[in-house]
């Protein structure tokens, strides 16, 4: 009765304007108030903490106003990134709730969430979606199901869900969650779209490629209806793009990629670093999926972009030109290839001269394009060509020295002459060792030449020791799951079956196969021919 007669005594001051304390605490609040909804959050935690101590020593903390007050404290602080104030105001309210007994009020489901934000903002995880959950189920009894304070709750928890990788119980709500937007609100509202790309997002982390490309496609259509940013729905392309890679679908692949690439153009032009190297990503892709003449069209695209910033007379843009040469000669054209080989070389000898090591790299890309036609006189003085420069410019004790042997080595094994190919290997392994070290990639490179030498000339047990040094190589240098690794696996397991090292071969096919998988190579033909070779080695076991 006493607390009563309080409460209605302070609620009296509040209304009569003329009494100072009333006045003080709503004069705060009141500010507070206004610079949140101004978005300067910082300015109403200092007005509603003092409007809290202010209630706090008038009226006590077992009221509306203090629970009003110290709920919007909350939330300011959450606005600002100070999650540990947020999260203790919001337990101070919780302690409130259950001291008043009031914890079946929509209102304490309001704190349950809160906690559950400010706790997920503490990356407190566990504890967040234990709030989450708390709340859900009392708003559930309150609100109902069908409200969007459930649908908001359920939205925070799956979220969560998906980030921490929980994607059976993400599932779970988000199929919830996509019949419910679509009633709640309209397919061009923010609470669809972030629904409809977090559920593709989550069938693309499943594997699901189908259902995370309608759904991508969905976000899209519907972000255009809504005139979002393009920026808003720039991942739905990249996403689509990249599913298709997934499920190796390679008729779709360049289609997808064209539409990325146009979105990304439109966002960052072509100039933006970013835009180039998503540029170059699909580059590799189309090449990979023997799309070369978009992956030509893609690279003159790039070689437009570098001529308008550095001209024609640069180093950058020689390099493209040399990319291109490349493909031209992927595609058997080797007319083109030379032609844009040996315009690339002469930038490089105009821009920086003979001593330049790209020079003699030029050269030598010069020779393995005969080596390709089976120009083999031709390629050879090519090779030697670029030697003598670098023994000119850079001496014998240079990397670029040794990986200049590596190309005349391979000219050498091309003809089968074993003694010129390994004096040359063993010389490059030495200059690669002390000046490169025995975990770079280079170093592995002309262990695996080793290796490749021995194998034709069927000294397998010396070839398997340099094959393992490669891939050791390999592993420092760029990483397990990494496609020269993969590579380095498959050879492996090809030299044990050679050896009628059946189960070896097996073993290492597999190791191969999960290394082609973890970096996004499960459906290639390098796969396709290993489970050809795992077959086979099955039933030579057989029939032995």
């Amino acid at each position: 009765m006493q607390t009563l007669r309080k409460l209605i005594i302070y609620s009296f001051l509040f209304l009569l304007p003329g009494i100072s304390l009333a006045q003080s605490w709503q004069e705060f609040y009141s500010k507070g108030q206004m610079a949140a909804k101004n978005e300067d959050y910082v300015s109403a935690v200092k007005m509603f903490v003092k409007a809290r101590i202010m209630v706090s020593n008038s009226m006590g903390d077992k009221n509306e106003t203090y629970q009003t007050i110290v709920q919007q404290l909350s939330e300011a602080y959450y606005q600002i990134g100070d999650y540990p104030n947020a999260t203790t105001n919001y337990l101070d309210l919780d302690r409130v709730f259950k001291e008043t007994r009031t914890t079946s009020k929509e209102a304490y489901a309001d704190v349950l969430f809160g906690l559950g934000k400010s706790y997920e903002g503490e990356k407190k995880y566990s504890n967040s979606a234990g709030y989450y959950q708390k709340s859900l189920e009392l708003r559930e009894k309150t609100s109902g199901k069908e409200s969007k304070e459930y649908f908001e709750t359920m939205h925070r928890l799956a979220h969560l869900c998906l980030k921490g990788k929980k994607y059976s119980l993400a599932a779970k709500y988000y199929s919830e969650l996509y019949g419910k937007s679509k009633t709640l609100y309209k397919p061009a509202s923010e609470q669809h779209l972030n629904i409809t790309k977090e559920l593709a997002d989550l069938n693309y982390y499943t594997k699901k490629s189908e259902e995370a490309i309608k759904y991508y496609q969905e976000h899209i259509k519907y972000s255009k209806t809504a005139k979002a940013e393009e920026k808003s729905y720039l991942d739905s392309y990249h996403k689509i793009a990249l599913a298709y890679k997934k499920d190796g679908n390679e008729d779709q692949i360049v289609g997808a990629y064209q539409e990325y690439l146009k979105q990304l153009e439109l966002v960052y032009g072509k100039s933006d670093e970013h835009f180039n190297k998503e540029l170059l990503g699909a580059i590799e892709i189309f090449k990979e999926n023997q799309k070369l003449t978009d992956a030509i069209s893609l690279l003159n695209q790039k070689a437009e972009v570098q001529k308008e910033k550095t001209g024609d007379k640069s180093s950058k843009y020689a390099t493209i030109l040399t990319e291109i040469a490349f493909v031209y000669a992927d595609q058997e054209n080797f007319v083109k290839s030379e032609e844009y080989l040996k315009k690339s070389l002469a930038i490089e000898k105009e821009v920086a001269g003979e001593k330049n090591p790209k020079y003699a790299n030029g050269i030598d890309n010069l020779g393995k394009l005969s080596l390709d036609q089976k120009k083999n006189e031709e390629a050879e003085k090519y090779f030697k060509e670029a030697q003598e420069l670098r023994v000119k410019h850079l001496g014998k004790k240079h990397p670029d020295y040794a990986k200049g042997l590596d190309n005349l080595a391979e000219f050498y094994l091309g003809k089968k002459d074993y003694v010129k190919a390994d004096t040359l290997l063993v010389e490059a392994i030495k200059i690669k060792g002390k000046e490169l070290g025995e975990n770079h990639a280079e170093y592995g490179k002309s262990l695996g030449l080793m290796a490749k030498s021995l194998t034709m000339q069927e000294k397998y047990e010396e070839a398997e020791k340099f094959l393992l040094g490669e891939s050791k190589a390999f592993i420092s240098y760029y990483g397990k799951m990494s496609m020269e690794h993969a590579l380095s696996s498959k050879t492996l397991a090809n030299l044990y079956m050679k050896e009628a090292k059946y189960k070896e071969a097996i073993k290492t096919y597999r190791q191969a196969l999960n290394l082609f998988e973890g970096i996004g190579k499960g459906k290639s033909e390098y796969t396709g021919e290993i489970h050809q070779s795992i077959k086979e080695a099955n039933k030579a076991m057989e029939d032995k």
